[in-house]
C-alpha cells in the first residue's frame, strides 16, 4: 500500500501571491506617474517662490505610495488590494490638490504680472496730454501781426490714462534760436493769461466729473497758456514738449504760416 506524504503545512497555494504581484505592478505604474507629477509640481513651486514647508507637502503623496509599494512586497494578502487602492486614491488626491493650488497661485501671479506690464505699456505709449490744437497770438499793444508771443494749447487727458498732476508737469518750448522751460503757476479764469516767461497757467474750459485744480482728469478740457521770450515770426519752426513726472512725453512740432495777419493763428495741426 502506497502512502502519500502530506506537506507539513498543507498544500501550498501560490495563487495568494498573484494579487500582491498585480498590486506591485499597478503601484509601480502609479509611482512613475506621481514621480513625474511631483517633479513638475516641485519645479513650479520653486519658480513661484513658495516656501519650503508647502513645497515639502507636494511629495507626501509620492512618499505614501512608495511606502505602500515596499510594504506590499513584504505582504502577500488579498486584503491588501482594497487598502492599496484606497491609499493610492488618497495619494493621487493629495498630489492633485497641491497641483491645483500651484496652478491657481501661478494663474494669480501671471495675472498680476500682466496687469503691471499692461500699466507700464500704457504709460510708455499714451502721451501725458492729448493736444487738440495749438494757437498763437501777439496780445501786446502795438504788437505786429506778423509774429506771436503767446501760445495756447487746447488739451485733454487721453482715454484710459490716469489723472495728470500739473505741479509735476513741465512744458518746454524750442526754436532754432532759443529754448525755454515753463512750470505750472495755477489756475486762472477764462480771459486771464500768464505773466512772465517762465510759467504757464491753465483754464478749465470744460470740467469732468472729477475736476480738481492742479490736475487734469478724464472729461476735463484745459487751455494751457504761456508767454514765449521774444517773438516767433513767420515761417519759423517750433516744438512744444510736454514732460510729465510719469508717463510718456508728448512732442508737438509745427511751422508758423508764411503770412500771419490775424490776431490769432492756428499753428497745429496744420492742413
Amino acid at each position: 500500500m502506497t502512502s502519500k506524504t502530506t506537506p507539513l503545512y498543507g498544500k501550498m497555494d501560490y495563487d495568494i501571491y498573484k494579487p500582491s504581484n498585480k498590486l506591485c505592478n499597478s503601484l509601480g505604474s502609479w509611482l512613475v506617474v506621481l514621480l513625474v507629477v511631483d517633479w513638475i509640481v516641485q519645479a513650479r513651486l520653486s519658480m513661484t517662490g513658495v516656501n519650503r514647508p508647502l513645497r515639502g507637502l507636494a511629495g507626501v503623496g509620492t512618499l505614501i505610495l512608495l511606502l505602500l509599494l515596499l510594504f506590499s512586497k513584504a505582504k502577500a494578502s488579498r486584503g491588501m488590494m482594497g487598502i492599496g487602492t484606497l491609499i493610492v486614491f488618497l495619494a493621487v488626491l493629495v498630489v492633485a490638490a497641491i497641483a491645483a493650488a500651484v496652478l491657481i497661485s501661478s494663474g494669480t501671479s501671471l495675472q498680476q504680472k500682466a496687469l503691471i506690464t499692461s500699466a507700464g505699456t500704457k504709460e510708455g505709449i499714451l502721451p501725458a496730454l492729448d493736444a487738440v490744437s495749438i494757437r498763437g497770438a501777439d496780445p501786446t499793444p502795438g504788437g505786429t501781426p506778423h509774429s506771436v508771443t503767446r501760445l495756447y494749447i487746447l488739451a485733454r487727458l487721453p482715454a484710459g490714462s490716469d489723472a495728470l498732476s500739473l505741479n509735476s508737469t513741465i512744458i518746454q518750448f524750442d526754436t532754432t534760436m532759443a529754448s525755454q522751460t515753463f512750470t505750472y503757476n495755477g489756475t486762472v479764469a477764462n480771459g486771464v493769461s500768464a505773466s512772465g516767461t517762465s510759467s504757464y497757467v491753465v483754464t478749465y474750459l470744460k470740467s469732468g466729473p472729477y475736476q480738481e485744480d492742479g490736475y487734469v482728469n478724464l472729461g476735463d478740457m484745459v487751455n494751457v497758456k504761456f508767454n514765449i521770450d521774444g517773438q516767433l515770426g513767420e515761417n519759423m519752426r517750433g516744438r512744444i514738449t510736454i514732460v510729465p513726472q510719469r508717463g510718456n512725453l508728448n512732442q508737438l512740432e509745427f511751422i508758423t504760416p508764411e503770412t500771419m495777419v490775424e490776431p490769432m493763428v492756428v499753428l497745429w495741426p496744420t492742413t
